[in-house]
Order: C-alpha cells, then structure tokens, then sequence
C-alpha cells in the first residue's frame, strides 16, 4: 500500500477498513468472530501508531490470517509485526536501553495470564531476548531486526540460560509453559463463546480437555475450536443466552440472522454508532482491551442498542424495503396468519431465550 499523497489517501484508507471489517464481521463467518477475538487479544490503538492505514491493514490482516491457525506461530508473528512494536514499545527495546513493556505483556495477556508462574526476572531476561527490531528505512516503513541493537549476551528464563534469539524465546515460552498457556487461552475462548461464569467443575470437565487438545495438536487450534463447538456442553440450556452481546456482535448480527440489505451507509452508520456506545473498533480502551460481559451494557448502552436498531429499521422502510420484515416473518412462521404465531416466532429467533411468558404473549393480542 503506498500513500501518494497521505492527507488524502491516508483517512480514505483508514474509512476502507473499517468498512471491510464491518463487512467481513456480516459475511465472514467463524473467522470474522475469532478475527474480533484476537483483536481484543492481542491489543494494539490506532492512535498509538498514527493512524496509519497501512499499519492498520497489516495489523488486521496478522489477525485474521492466524485466526484459526497455529497460536504458537500467532505469537510468534504478533510480536514482530510493525504494528505492535511501535504499540508495545518494541521498537524502542535495544540491547543498550532494554524496555521491558512488550516482554511483560507477552507473558501476562497474551499467553500466561497475570501472575501465572513467571517473575519479574523473567520478563526482564525476556526483553532483552527481544532486542533488535529497530530498523526501518524511515518512518512508517516496516519495521526490520538490526543486528547491532540486538543483546548477543546469555538470558536465564524459566530457569533456563540460553543466547536467546527472538525465536528461540518464543520456543522456549511454549516448551516450558504449554500447560499454563493452553489452559488461559481455552478459558478464554470459552468465556467469549460460551459463558463468562464457570466454576471448578468446568474447569476440569470442559477447559482443562480442551488445553489438552491444544497442546496435543502443537497449539493448532481448529481441534480444539472443533471440540468446544462439538460439546454437549456448548448446546446446554445453561449455556444459551448467557453471553452479552458487543455493540459490534448485536448490529451486524441482526443484518446477518434477518439478511437484511446493507450498503456502505449502513456499515459507516453501524461502526460510528457502536463506537458511541463503547465499542470503537480499533481502538480498544487500553492494552487489556474491552472486558465485555456486564460492562457492554449500562442504563444509557442498553436502550441505545434498540435505538440503532430501530433506526436501521426506519432506514430500511426509507428504502421501500418493508418485504424484507414480511418474508422473514413468513419464513419464520412457516407463512402463518395469525398474529400470535408470527411474533412468537420472530422473538423466539432472535432471542436464545424466550422474552415474554406464554401468558404476557397471548395478552398483548
């Protein structure tokens, strides 16, 4: 991507992706899900690198091109990639001023979690296992390893003394502390597909399995995505509904369960308004990201959800296209006349659970 004239070509970019991460969260399936995942995983700001669209694009291009790949090799290009370097002060990390801020989140967000059996000493030997990425040929180039800036002594990390090269940490991360690893990634992948909430008996019926999966399969993924997705326990009673939706995941949703017309408008208009709400897309709150759950929805968040909606709704009434609600009543409704059956039908399908009584339902009419 090169930026003939950046005041002009930079912004229109920048509109460019954010229009096609809309686009690919309607149309892209598991991918686009596990896409927004890992963005919210492996957390950079667009303000922090310029908002500069190439950079952008290459951030998230790392993050769907690895989405349901290999995490290992997801770690290893994660931290390399010119985006995070400049987020996470990588490029700043030199042998003769060591800066321990990627080398700590590497080890507390990205793979172990907080306080999960690594010290202080570790993070500090680690930064300086990754010195060395701070050569570009000039600003906003991407960013290169230079020889000459990269600490050449001996590291000790988990016990273990080595001249680690970058690689060679990443190796050692894995080989050393798989179990911690498998187990904080599939704790999260369970939380954000299935529920927030799990107990002990969870962790040793459903999560601990799954980190088994992962690490049998050298930190493949799709066995264990496979596996989440194939359990009984994905389709039990207890797990549906318990998961609050992101502003992001409850607009573009809708167009895609009720396949609705969408155009450009309408995804410009849903990105602005999401982020309004407390979901600014590529542009998380900090480096830990948004925490989701119950910290989606406020007072204020709740009614505003209803209110893109239902403007969404009115645009598309604008339009001339009311037979777009008529025929997916109808579908849902197996093509009934009756009042009663058509709005069960369409609460009972975009709601996981029920929204009214049988009673309260039969009395509005």
């Amino acid at each position: 991507m090169i930026l003939a004239d950046f005041d002009t070509d930079n912004p229109n970019y920048i509109n460019q992706w954010y229009l096609q991460t809309a686009n690919d969260t309607v149309e892209g399936g598991l991918r686009a899900r596990l896409t927004l995942f890992w963005m919210n995983h492996f957390v950079t700001e667009l303000d922090s690198y310029g908002s500069y669209a190439p950079y952008m694009f290459q951030y998230y291009n790392l993050m769907q091109t690895h989405a349901l790949g290999n995490f290992k090799e997801f770690v290893r290009a994660v931290g390399i990639n010119s985006t995070m370097l400049i987020y996470l002060n990588g490029f700043e990390n030199t042998s003769n001023n060591p800066n321990e801020n990627y080398a700590r989140e590497l080890f507390e967000l990205f793979t172990l979690g907080e306080n999960n059996n690594y010290t202080q000493q570790d993070i500090l030997q680690a930064a300086r296992a990754l010195t060395g990425y701070n050569h570009w040929d000039e600003p906003g180039a991407q960013i290169n390893f230079d020889q000459s800036t990269w600490d050449e002594g001996p590291k000790t990390v988990f016990g273990s003394e080595q001249f680690y090269t970058y690689d060679e940490l990443i190796d050692t991360l894995f080989e050393l502390r798989e179990t911690e690893i498998a187990q904080f990634i599939c704790t999260k992948l369970y939380k954000y597909f299935v529920s927030h909430e799990y107990d002990a008996i969870t962790q040793e019926d459903i999560i601990n399995p799954l980190a088994q999966t992962l690490i049998d399969a050298n930190f493949e993924m799709v066995p264990m995505l496979r596996q989440l997705f194939k359990s009984q326990h994905f389709f039990d009673d207890r797990a549906l509904g318990v998961v609050i939706k992101s502003p992001y995941d409850v607009v573009f949703n809708y167009i895609n369960e009720g396949n609705f017309f969408y155009n450009d408008t309408v995804l410009e208009y849903f990105v602005y308004y999401t982020g309004i709400i407390g979901q600014e897309i590529y542009s998380p709150p900090d480096v830990s990201g948004w925490q989701g759950d119950q910290n989606w929805i406020n007072t204020a968040s709740l009614l505003a959800r209803w209110q893109i909606i239902e403007l969404f709704n009115g645009y598309l009434f604008d339009l001339e296209l009311q037979s777009q609600f008529i025929d997916l009543a109808r579908e849902l409704s197996s093509d009934s006349n009756d009042p009663y059956v058509i709005t069960k039908a369409v609460v009972d399908f975009f709601n996981s659970k029920e929204l009214f009584t049988e009673v309260r339902l039969s009395s509005s009419y």
